[in-house]
């Protein structure tokens, strides 16, 4: 694919791996590999495609969010370490 010499490769492999030693031979056939690419080259665009959408969607909330509390005079986003509700209405009987 990349012109890469065979030798060179199985050169490398016995040279850094920890599984494949020398007289064992890994052969991958150059249609499977550029199949597996081009399939997880669709894969890692259909990823970025859902993160820029979940992005503006994240973005449109946080300004309704703003709008809300311009508008409304009230503080919406939770605070950290606020002191949880403790409801309406009490669960304990007397």
């Amino acid at each position: 694919m990349y012109g890469v010499p065979f030798n060179l490769i199985y050169s490398w492999i016995y040279q850094y791996s920890t599984t494949n030693q020398k007289g064992y031979r890994v052969v991958e056939m150059k249609q499977s590999s550029t199949s597996k690419l081009k399939s997880l080259e669709q894969k890692v665009k259909q990823l970025e495609q859902l993160l820029g959408q979940k992005q503006i969607q994240i973005e449109f909330l946080e300004k309704m969010i703003e709008i809300a509390e311009s508008e409304l005079k009230i503080d919406i986003k939770k605070k950290p370490f606020t002191p949880r509700s403790t409801g309406s209405g009490s669960n304990a009987k007397n």
